[in-house]
């Protein structure tokens, strides 16, 4: 089925070029990766209560985060390295940064269970707070491997490694619902899964990394530590930035709302983001190790690209945007229960924010490559800002959860059209 539908896109466009060619290995990967957890949705919702999707939704927050701040972007730094000896380097600094990391998130999480720490209900995750550590590691490493994979713009391990482990994370969660294991079951197969994505990439990497390994010297990692010390604390610091912009909305509610609310956002951001995300993420990946190669040779070769990815994008939000506004008259009957009757209405409301960040988020790394971290930086900076005051005010003045969202996307939308106009200023000048 899945090698039926790659065909059908390869007869409607020519993929003879290689960022055509990595979009449908990536898109085809992720098409079955992402609409797998979409289709058992109905099931889950039926084993699980929105109040254990909302513990699941403030888990993966937090340890989207913290892998942030475990990885500083080492990935991004991976992208843009010149020869496969200095990638390896990266990778070395990058796996030790986040076995270190892992250590101290160990102290950090056990702290929390005591303290009120940036408006996390840490006793929420009290049974599951042990896990944490363990999911950083699985995930940091999970991160550097693609970012060797995306350099090399070598996509087919990373879709196959989506592949295992999007099926791994629905049968051991359909496994935990059936065991009634509550939250447990969907935080377990979330970790889990995460280690059978890194087995997968480590097992195509591992020759590749043997070659680039082999001539890493104590000394030659001390001299490039100090010379990407300054990208990477730039980039570090811009990733964790950009990801708590993105997962900080989960944070905010679980502090202003209830952990129900919270299962109705987390669920409706999958339903909207997790379909178009195979598309918009392997155009992302695509684009970037595409964009890496034209930006140093043919820059009117990357505008064109750059508009036509842009026009196509724009095109796929329509249909996107329609289904969301819809959500109020199907979410309820398809998801099974009452309680789950509200969250069609936050999915209506996260429609401006669905649409900008599928026409913006993917073409963004050019912002990167041409090195203008510092504005991305502010820019998230800026849209994080807004996210916490946005969902404090609704949380003081007890606006509701719905009228929250929708102020938080026409923000968000606000947001990635400045994103889009930045990365096209640099394209063309």
């Amino acid at each position: 089925m899945l090698r039926a539908w790659r065909r059908k896109l390869q007869s409607h466009f020519d993929a003879s070029s290689r960022f055509k060619k990595n979009f449908l290995r990536v898109a085809s990967a992720s098409v079955f990766a992402q609409a797998l957890p979409i289709l058992a949705s109905p099931i889950m919702t039926r084993l699980y209560s929105p109040h254990d999707f909302g513990v699941l939704a403030l888990f993966v927050a937090l340890l989207g985060v913290s892998v942030a701040m475990a990885t500083m972007r080492f990935d991004w730094l991976l992208a843009a390295a010149h020869t496969r000896k200095a990638a390896a380097h990266i990778v070395v600094l990058g796996v030790l940064f986040v076995v270190l990391a892992c250590l101290a998130f160990v102290g950090i999480c056990f702290f929390g269970l005591y303290h009120e720490v940036a408006f996390v209900d840490w006793h929420t995750l009290d049974r599951f707070i042990w896990l944490m550590p363990v999911a950083v590691l699985g995930s940091g490493l999970q991160t550097l491997l693609s970012g060797w994979f995306i350099r090399a713009a070598h996509l087919t391990p990373v879709a196959r490694a989506r592949i295992r482990q999007s099926l791994a994370v629905v049968a051991l969660g359909l496994i935990g619902g059936v065991h009634a294991l509550g939250a447990l079951g969907l935080i377990a197969a979330t970790v889990l899964g995460t280690f059978i994505g890194v087995g997968g990439l480590f097992r195509s990497a591992r020759n590749d990394l043997a070659l680039g390994l082999a001539h890493i010297r104590t000394l030659s990692l001390f001299a490039k530590a100090r010379s990407i010390r300054r990208r990477m604390l730039v980039s570090g610091a811009t990733g964790i930035i950009n990801v708590s912009g993105l997962l900080l909305p989960a944070i905010m509610i679980s502090h202003y709302f209830s952990a129900v609310e919270l299962g109705w956002y987390a669920l409706m951001q999958r339903l909207a983001t997790g379909p178009v995300g195979t598309v918009t993420g392997a155009v992302g990946q695509s684009f970037w190790g595409e964009a890496r190669s034209l930006s140093h040779t043919d820059t009117r070769a990357l505008q064109t690209l750059f508009e036509r990815t842009s026009s196509r994008l724009a095109l796929l939000s329509i249909p996107v945007a329609a289904a969301c506004l819809a959500g109020p008259w199907y979410v309820g009957p398809i998801f099974g229960r009452e309680e789950w009757q509200g969250a069609g209405k936050v999915l209506a409301a996260l429609t401006p924010f669905v649409v900008a960040q599928i026409i913006a988020a993917p073409l963004s790394s050019v912002i990167t490559i041409k090195r203008h971290e510092k504005w991305l930086f502010f820019w998230d900076l800026t849209r994080t800002l807004f996210v916490i005051a946005v969902f404090s005010v609704g949380g003081y003045y007890g606006i509701g959860l719905t009228t929250a969202v929708l102020w938080y996307a026409i923000g968000m939308a606000v947001m990635y059209a400045l994103l889009f106009c930045k990365t096209r200023r640099i394209i063309c000048a």
